[in-house]
């Protein structure tokens, strides 16, 4: 015989099963306090003010407007924002937010992505 089969032979039928029963108890104890101990650590989420549902809190003046501003948009990179500039300095203040559509690089997709971040200021 095997040393476990002699240790076993040994218990009752019942002992048997008490011994199981407090072996289950123990192995579920330790997994309960492992997957406590290993559990993540709670996230941090930033709130974004909005204004009306759906909308930025603030909107891009494109008279005003730097490179750093008009980057912050969606679908506008450094090099568009530059046209962008170059293109109000030379032409004068965007009098809309279709005159973006004068601006080479700028179609109407764009400027239907960004025309509730946007605004034309004096």
């Amino acid at each position: 015989m095997r040393k476990a089969e002699i240790l076993f032979s040994t218990f009752t039928r019942w002992e048997k099963v008490a011994l199981a029963l407090a072996l289950g108890v123990i192995v579920g104890a330790g997994g309960v306090l492992f997957a406590r101990r290993d559990r993540a650590a709670p996230i941090d989420i930033a709130l974004v003010p909005v204004g009306e549902v759906g909308q930025p809190a603030t909107t891009v003046d494109l008279n005003r407007a730097g490179i750093p501003e008009l980057t912050s948009l969606p679908g506008i990179g450094p090099a568009l924002a530059e046209r962008i500039v170059a293109w109000r300095h030379e032409h004068g203040p965007f009098r809309s937010v279709e005159d973006l559509l004068r601006v080479p690089g700028v179609g109407p997709a764009l400027v239907n992505s960004i025309r509730g971040r946007v605004r034309v200021g004096q």
